[in-house]
């Protein structure tokens, strides 16, 4: 007799990974194990090191995606221009978070146990996020270099993600997500009214 469908590697991998993203949506980074995954997904154990070395690849794939669709609506971002663009950014990655919030925390809170090629891996893909913010920045302030524009792009990014994970903390109880998304315009209408009075060294 059949003993069932045999699944493919990619089967199997989508499978781990979405068990993997629902252990993190319950408890975050640090409820996503072993055990777990193996259990949620029906993957065994020769199944699961046959495609990910390690949890941390696991883990890491998981926010590959999570990556994939918050960049997908950053980029879908429309504005008249450069300025509203870094306004609408801004409001677009608070109402991300707000909807994908244990998500959207585990692409910051995540450590590679190991480093090496995974920590790359992750820095290059979290530093994805400050270049979307370059191209505006590069249009309002045309005499700056790439890598000083790189870094404003960091500035202004490290202020918008301060802000949103404070309020996600529950720290401005009270405050509606539209009532953040006006603080947060003006938050970076202020920080370029800065820029513009700072000189790159």
């Amino acid at each position: 007799m059949p003993r069932g469908k045999i699944r493919n590697a990619e089967e199997v991998r989508g499978e781990i990974l979405e068990a993997a993203r629902a252990l993190m949506i319950e408890g975050g980074v640090r409820a996503v194990r072993l055990r777990e995954i193996l259990a949620r997904s029906g993957a065994s154990n020769g199944q699961l090191y046959g495609i990910f070395a390690n949890t941390d690849e696991i883990i890491l794939g998981v926010n590959t995606e999570t990556l994939g669709r918050l960049e997908h609506r950053l980029k879908s971002v429309d504005a008249s221009d450069s300025l509203e663009c870094l306004v609408a950014l801004a409001r677009c990655y608070l109402g991300f978070a707000s909807d994908e919030t244990p998500l959207w925390r585990a692409l910051f809170e995540f450590v590679p146990a190991d480093g090496g090629a995974t920590a790359e891996s992750l820095q290059a893909d979290q530093a994805r996020l400050f270049e979307l913010a370059a191209g505006p920045l590069s249009e309002l302030f045309p005499d700056l270099g790439e890598a000083e524009v790189l870094l404003r792009a960091r500035t202004l990014f490290s202020a918008v993600h301060g802000i949103v994970s404070i309020s996600l903390e529950s720290r401005y109880a009270g405050v509606t997500i539209e009532r953040l998304e006006d603080e947060l315009a003006g938050l970076v209408r202020a920080a370029l009214v800065g820029f513009r009075t700072v000189s790159p060294h």
